[in-house]
């Protein structure tokens, strides 16, 4: 054996990966600082039996692939005298003095523990199921105690509802994709369904599955339908806070112009601010509902689509649909508000409101450039409100007027041209119903007119304002 005086530098390599073995509870134990321990430990004990030497610990997994001892005389590792530096170390580790216990456990060490997805923890501790504190930055925080806990233990599956275990339970949970399967008239009383999913519920950020979630339960005769998302609240963040604030702020105004929603949020306090931790929109669909609570779902996320990005248009600048626009006798607010931008958004040349004196049966009139090289020519009649068939003649009359006069009567272009129509759009800021649509074909008097007539109602203005403006 060399002599331990010759020795210059040991440096000794250990792999972190490896360090706690076989050992089944490594969720109860803080791993960064169980592993500096570990190393500071070593470099102790090596010191001790090798005072003369310098003595460098490294991670493996970290730093180095190989141990080095260099001596004096050769540069080379003595094996001899490896079999003693990782003797001292195998014993150091074997004493286990240097395993740290975590004091405490954030969501996700709990999930790898049980496997139960973090939205449903999350709400768990929400409604003070499991022992959790909650501290200011918002983190929900667990101590030892929690442990040992398992699933079924704290919220049952759907699909077991029956079995003896979890008759009292009132609450449990499955995958969105179970949701097919239950029938919406035979939904449990007084249970809570909280539902997750493997993937994102949606391809939104609202929708991620590690922190939305669906709850789902029966109050009466109506089935209550709730999508949360929940943010992770950590200090230094308040930037992307204040971004996901404005976001749901607008969230909650774009949802007020839809009656069947009701949109919550939950604040939390920090420091001397506050902002917003979650969003919560609650659906009420009938119990008698046919169909499955899949179905009620897949209709309130296409709800939600909508709404999200209507609030993303807001938030560009674009054109905000309100209920008022719906009204009768708003036109001119639903033209200025909503069809003048997005005409001229969608490309529109020489687009000019023209309602009132001399208008001709057209509020808009505008062009376009086609592939041939030519204008066409568009007149658009704007009504607020719906339409329906059931409409009486003294309602369609002035409407079959209006179409008339708007492709009779010419108008002056840019260049002080006469041109007529090509196209007559009517517009509504409602819908049409009854067959209103073909009620008013089939009173136009020409034929030749029927083919040139086109009609939009509220969706397919919307649809078109969220292709223009969603699309940049």
């Amino acid at each position: 054996m060399i002599h331990k005086a010759v020795i210059e530098k040991i440096q000794y390599v250990f792999q972190s990966s490896t360090l706690f073995g076989e050992t089944e509870d490594i969720y109860l134990y803080d791993e960064p600082a169980s592993i500096e321990k570990y190393a500071n430990l070593c470099r102790q004990r090596l010191e001790i039996v090798y005072p003369e030497s310098v003595v460098e610990v490294f991670d493996a997994d970290e730093d180095f692939t190989e141990l080095l001892l260099q001596t004096t005389i050769n540069d080379d590792p003595d094996s001899s005298e490896v079999d003693v530096v990782e003797s001292l170390c195998v014993q150091v580790r074997e004493k286990f003095e240097w395993q740290i216990l975590c004091s405490w456990f954030d969501l996700q060490k709990v999930f790898e523990k049980t496997q139960i997805p973090i939205p449903v923890l999350h709400w768990l501790c929400q409604e003070q199921r499991i022992p959790g504190t909650k501290y200011l930055d918002g983190d929900w925080k667990f101590s030892a105690e929690i442990f040992p806990i398992e699933a079924h233990r704290l919220v049952g599956i759907y699909s077991e509802l029956s079995d003896n275990n979890n008759q009292a339970m009132d609450f449990c949970m499955c995958d969105v994709e179970e949701s097919r399967y239950i029938n919406v008239t035979d939904f449990p009383i007084g249970v809570k369904v909280l539902i997750v999913s493997s993937l994102n519920f949606a391809p939104h950020p609202l929708f991620d599955k590690e922190h939305s979630r669906i709850v789902v339960y029966r109050a009466n005769n109506q089935i209550k339908l709730t999508f949360e998302h929940f943010v992770d609240r950590v200090p230094g963040s308040m930037k992307k806070q204040w971004a996901y604030d404005a976001y749901v702020q607008t969230l909650v105004s774009q949802a007020q112009q839809i009656q069947a929603l009701d949109i919550y949020c939950v604040r939390q306090k920090y420091r001397n601010d506050s902002y917003v931790e979650s969003v919560r929109f609650e659906f009420a669909y009938e119990y008698s509902t046919p169909g499955t609570v899949w179905f009620l779902i897949e209709k309130s996320r296409n709800i939600l689509m909508n709404l999200i990005q209507d609030t993303e248009i807001a938030l560009q600048g674009g054109p905000i649909w309100r209920i008022e626009y719906e009204r009768k006798g708003n036109e001119l607010t639903f033209c200025e508000k909503i069809l003048k931008p997005l005409l001229q958004k969608m490309g529109f040349e020489n687009v000019r409101y023209v309602h009132g004196q001399d208008e001709h049966g057209r509020d808009f009139i505008l062009a376009e450039q086609t592939k041939w090289g030519w204008s066409h020519y568009y007149g658009i009649q704007v009504k607020a409100g719906d339409i329906s068939g059931k409409a009486t003649k003294s309602d369609i009359s002035p409407m079959l007027n209006q179409i008339e006069m708007a492709f009779t009567m010419p108008y002056e272009d840019l260049n002080a041209e006469e041109v007529y129509i090509t196209s007559f759009v009517i517009i509504i800021s409602g819908r049409f119903t009854r067959g209103a649509k073909n009620q008013i074909l089939k009173r136009i008097p020409r034929r030749d007119w029927r083919g040139s007539v086109r009609f939009l109602d509220q969706d397919d203005i919307r649809d078109l304002i969220r292709k223009h403006w969603l699309s940049l």
